[in-house]
């Protein structure tokens, strides 16, 4: 507690009115918010940078121009710690930090930090330089503190690791009904890996699959698969969160495919399909490492590895007691490991804890 109200802003890298509402009406789960409502909830006056209505529609196609206008309007705040929801929305507030032109305690989120082009190169370089300016880093697995540490030199004493938490309420144990048989997929990051979970479907005769994405993710599955078999469908709907539970109410069985990739990717709907209690297949890849345990809350398979997520599908399709085990087993370790209290509290320690620094 640092004994005065508002001392913790959020940044966003949209406009983020909508979505805050939304939550508050009990249309969003609170994970969405990546921290923000359990904050604000503890500490009264945690606020985000609000978009005056006529220019929401202006800063969402400019994103860039929102996050400086965040950063500026931050700047002139009286806020004294900073989380900054992705890397990205920071880049004023980290480049004045290190040049030592304001003293804002600063910590940010790390979403896309490990992707290749911020890797090498110049952007490298850049990064190194700018993540000097930050505070506290935060990351969602633990294998990325070494990867933050070898491409940016980012001591790990600067790092901590706060799982994206999932809001258990908002999805709570799914009733099984009767087998659907149905096979669900879904989410819209980049990181996705539909095409092997095509060809996993393909081997498998008879089995009907939904894969929930965005236009992103479907035209190069189409490019690749022009005649899919109409019991393989893919949508790009912009469904609401009370028609996803629908959907994940549906399944018999769930797939995370994914890239073997270094940077965040699939923890948001893998916590929501375990919170769920659904029977999942995922990629083996590291970012969800710390979050599942092959054969005891989920079935893990190599990446692009279409014949081995076949043969999960089909075990867990047809051992329904297996996929009852580990859906029970999933819905557990959400509850007592991943609800987001608990990088709630994280959040809230580490703020409190350079706020009382900034102070001495």
């Amino acid at each position: 507690m640092t004994g005065r109200s508002g001392w913790i802003r959020f940044l966003f890298s949209y406009p983020w009115d909508a979505n805050v509402a939304a939550h508050s009406e009990g249309r969003l789960p609170s994970h969405r918010l990546f921290g923000y409502a359990e904050l604000a909830q503890a500490e009264p006056g945690t606020d985000f940078i609000r978009c005056p209505r006529p220019l929401r529609g202006f800063f969402t196609r400019r994103p860039r121009v929102w996050m400086a206008y965040s950063d500026i309007r931050t700047l002139a705040g009286h806020q004294s710690v900073v989380i900054a929801a992705q890397e990205n929305v920071a880049l004023l507030l980290l480049l004045l930090r290190r040049l030592h032109l304001t003293r804002k305690r600063l910590i940010v989120v790390n979403v896309a930090l490990l992707k290749p082009g911020n890797r090498s190169g110049v952007k490298r370089l850049v990064w190194r330089f700018l993540l000097g300016g930050a505070d506290v880093v935060l990351s969602y697995a633990r294998g990325q503190v070494l990867c933050l540490e070898t491409s940016f030199g980012l001591a790990r004493a600067r790092q901590r690791v706060v799982p994206l938490g999932v809001d258990t309420a908002f999805f709570p144990v799914l009733p099984r009904g009767a087998e659907t048989g149905l096979v669900v997929a879904a989410g819209s990051h980049p990181g996705r890996d539909y095409a092997t979970l095509v060809r996993a479907l393909l081997r498998l005769d008879a089995v009907n699959a939904l894969i929930l994405c965005d236009v992103n993710n479907i035209l190069p599955v189409r490019a690749q698969f022009p005649e899919l078999p109409g019991r393989i469908r893919l949508s790009e709907a912009n469904l609401s969160f009370d028609d996803l539970r629908a959907r994940y109410a549906e399944a018999s069985v769930a797939v995370l495919p994914l890239h073997d990739v270094a940077y965040s990717v699939g923890q948001t709907i893998l916590g929501e399909m375990m919170s769920c209690g659904l029977a999942i297949v995922a990629s083996n890849v590291m970012p969800i490492a710390d979050y599942v345990e092959d054969r005891k809350t989920c079935l893990l398979v190599e990446p692009g590895d279409d014949a081995g997520m076949a043969a999960a599908i089909h075990k867990l399709l047809v051992d329904r007691d297996l996929a009852k085990q580990l859906g029970t087993k999933a819905a557990q370790r959400a509850r007592e490991t991943f609800d987001v209290t608990v990088p709630g509290r994280a959040h809230r320690e580490i703020a409190s804890a350079l706020a009382g620094e900034r102070r001495r």
